[in-house]
């Protein structure tokens, strides 16, 4: 008789699969080692992923997912496009101070060629509204006329700046968000004063 799978055991997994990724690096991060900090047997996690992919894939869907919901929490019915952006800006810095384990293995997993197509539109998919803000505001010239993903890409970075410098203590986070942010602005808005 199959065992049957429960939703504590898939939870657990994953959470170890980011504390054992975040310390060791995708590529170093047996299944063996994820098993042992989820509690499980490591048939266990075959059980639930049939290969590390699969866990790689099941792990991508969790962190987007979970980033998703942290931008788009309490976001502004009537802002203008500074005022949304800074809004996710605000919410995606926030998510990557408290969560640095998670924004580490996005990043790895993203990179590591892993991500099935599917996937990584699945991933996507939650995005979208923020992507038609943005391409809205490159039309309307609020934006520079750029590339999406070079704009995109530029957000990542320098939050992801913004989040390490949070973290090292540099300066209080509000004022390094505030100053992340307007760097930021100022590169990509045609009138940023405006």
């Amino acid at each position: 008789m199959p065992r049957r799978k429960t939703d504590d055991k898939h939870a657990a997994i994953l959470r170890a699969a980011i504390q054992v990724i975040a310390e060791r690096g995708l590529s170093a991060a047996p299944t063996s080692a994820i098993s042992k900090a989820a509690g499980v047997a490591e048939g266990t996690l075959f059980t639930y992923f049939a290969t590390k992919q699969d866990l790689a894939n099941a792990l991508y869907i969790d962190i987007k997912l979970q980033l998703a919901e942290k931008l788009f929490a309490r976001e502004p019915d009537a802002a203008n496009a500074r005022g949304l952006m800074q809004h996710h800006w605000n919410r995606f810095v926030q998510w990557g101070v408290a969560n640095p384990s998670h924004l580490r293995v996005l990043d790895q997993l993203t990179a590591s060629g892993m991500i099935s197509p599917k996937i990584a539109a699945e991933g996507s998919a939650p995005f979208a509204q923020l992507e038609q803000m943005v391409r809205a505001a490159i039309r309307s010239g609020v934006l520079r006329k750029v590339p999406f993903l070079l704009l995109t890409s530029t957000f990542e970075a320098m939050a992801q700046n913004t989040i390490r410098q949070i973290n090292a203590g540099i300066e209080t986070p509000g004022k390094l968000r505030r100053l992340g942010f307007e760097i930021l602005w100022r590169g990509l808005a045609v009138r940023p004063d405006e």
